[in-house]
C-alpha cells in the first residue's frame, strides 16, 4: 500500500493500535521486553492526571490573559476584527496543547489495560517476520525526528504504524527504511507491536571531501545539542561517519 503524500494524511490511516519501537544498537529485535512500558511508558496516577489537567488550564488562563485581554479593544479605535484576531491568535497555540492533553486522556484507559494484559499476552504471543513497504518522516527544525509513518507487511496482512513506543527516539538516519525487516507480534485485544532495528548512519560523502564531511559532523552535533540524540548515539554516529 503506498502511502499518501502528505505525513498528515498518513498518520490518519495508521492503525492506533499499532505501536512500533525501533530497538537499541545492543537489543535483539526479535524478542519482547519484559516491561509494557518500553511500549507505553509507565501508568500515570490520578494526582498526576489532576496536575497535569491544573498546569494546562493555568497555561490557558494565562495565555488567553496576555494575549486577548490586554490586547482587546474596549474604545472601538481598530477595525471591527482587531478583537476577533486576537481572540483566535493565543488558541493558534493553545489548540495543539489541549489537542495533545486530550489525546494522551483518551488513550490512558487502553494503556492502563495493555499493561495489565501485556505479561500474559507477552508469554503466549509469536512473532511474524515482515517488511516495511513504505515510509515517510517529517523532522524538526533541529534535525530531529517529528513524525515518522510506515506501512508494514506480513504473512497475515499490511498495517500503517504512527504510534513509536515511549521513550524509543531516534534520529533520521536510524529510522527504519523501504525494504528493511521488522519483527510483529498481534496480541489477542487488537494490539500490533513492531520492532525494527535501529539504522546505521545513511550518508553520502560528495566529492566536497572534507567540507561535506564537515556539513555532517556539523549536523550531528546539532542533533545532540538539541537532545534529538543521546551521548551513545552521537559517538557512534560520529565514528562510522569517521570511518567513511
Amino acid at each position: 500500500m503506498a502511502l499518501p503524500d502528505s505525513v498528515f494524511e498518513a498518520k490518519r490511516r495508521a492503525d492506533p493500535r499499532a505501536v512500533l519501537r525501533v530497538v537499541a544498537h545492543d537489543e535483539p529485535a526479535d524478542r519482547l521486553p519484559q516491561d509494557a512500558s518500553a511500549w507505553v511508558g509507565r501508568s500515570t496516577s490520578v494526582p498526576k492526571v489532576l496536575l497535569k489537567t491544573a498546569l494546562v488550564i493555568a497555561i490557558t488562563v494565562g495565555g488567553v490573559w496576555v494575549v486577548t485581554v490586554n490586547a482587546w479593544d474596549h474604545d472601538g479605535f481598530f477595525p471591527w476584527y482587531w478583537n476577533v484576531i486576537w481572540t483566535i491568535f493565543p488558541w493558534v497555540f493553545l489548540g495543539p496543547l489541549w489537542a495533545g492533553y486530550f489525546r494522551s486522556l483518551s488513550r490512558k484507559p487502553a494503556n492502563d489495560r495493555f499493561r495489565k494484559e501485556y505479561p500474559a499476552a507477552r508469554s503466549t504471543a509469536t512473532a511474524t517476520v515482515g517488511r516495511i513497504l513504505a515510509t515517510k518522516l517529517s523532522q524538526t527544525d533541529s534535525g530531529g525526528v517529528a513524525d515518522y509513518v510506515a506501512s508494514v507487511a506480513d504473512a497475515n496482512g499490511e498495517i500503517i504504524v504512527n504510534r513509536l513506543a515511549t521513550g524509543a527516539t531516534f534520529a533520521p538516519f536510524e529510522a527504519p527504511q523501504p525494504g528493511e525487516p521488522v519483527h510483529l507480534w498481534r496480541f489477542p485485544d487488537g494490539w500490533t507491536l513492531i520492532q525494527a532495528a535501529r539504522g546505521g548512519v545513511r550518508v553520502t560523502i560528495s566529492d566536497a571531501g572534507g567540507d561535506a564531511l564537515a556539513a555532517q559532523l556539523e549536523r550531528l552535533a546539532r542533533l545532540h545539542r538539541a537532545g534529538d540524540l543521546t551521548d551513545e548515539q552521537f559517538d557512534l554516529a560520529k565514528q562510522k561517519l569517521l570511518a567513511g
